[in-house]
């Protein structure tokens, strides 16, 4: 209880008292201020919609206590960032994601690897909250890099190789797949797979 009256003091924010229609996932994790100091705790978040582009800015919840009801809403412009269970996320000012703040370092080497979520638009009849898990598989995914995560180019399919190739240069194996194009511009999770766990070549796209 003292550490969520403390972020509550620390980031002004204040309690969510409305009822929750479909609850939320919680997943544990911890949040950092401005300051870097740490909170433990849980968190829920959904990756916000696209159609949100109005609101330059995010928001998560945040409690220290997954059975109790104590959580708060913490804004994107309070915090330099969040992990949430295997996941680290950043705030980045960079205006191409001033919508969706928080992105997911992905390989932090001396040129990072950064995704920014967005939530896929519910089918008809659809309803509910985007569980946040491990995959996040019913989010739309893209991928910037960068020295910074302030600082962000979009990863496409022109400067896929010349980049990836620089990213993942401390495995010259898994370079070698790329330059030989085994892995492709929609690849990008096989060879993320192949560099993290060294599992040969995957059947992939054309």
């Amino acid at each position: 209880m003292r550490t969520i009256l403390l972020l509550v003091c620390i980031l002004s924010v204040t309690f969510s008292a409305k009822a929750q229609m479909f609850g939320r996932d919680w997943v544990e994790g911890r949040v950092y201020d401005l300051n870097n100091k740490k909170f433990n705790g849980f968190i829920a978040w959904t990756p916000p919609e696209p159609t949100w582009a109005s609101k330059l800015d995010d928001h998560l919840y945040f409690k220290d206590d997954k059975k109790k009801k104590n959580e708060i809403e913490v804004r994107s412009s309070k915090i330099k960032g969040f992990v949430m269970g295997a996941d680290s996320f950043v705030v980045s000012h960079d205006i191409q994601v001033a919508t969706a703040p928080f992105i997911a370092v992905i390989l932090n080497n001396p040129i990072k690897l950064f995704a920014s979520y967005a939530t896929r638009s519910a089918p008809a009849g659809g309803i509910g909250p985007l569980p946040i898990g491990f995959s996040f598989r019913r989010s739309k995914k893209v991928f910037y890099y960068g020295v910074d995560h302030d600082l962000l180019t979009k990863l496409e399919k022109s400067n896929f190789i010349e980049i990836m190739s620089a990213i993942m240069s401390n495995k010259p194996d898994v370079v070698a797949k790329i330059k030989d194009k085994t892995y492709k511009y929609g690849d990008i999770q096989d060879l993320l797979d192949y560099y993290w766990l060294n599992q040969p070549p995957t059947q992939t796209s054309n």
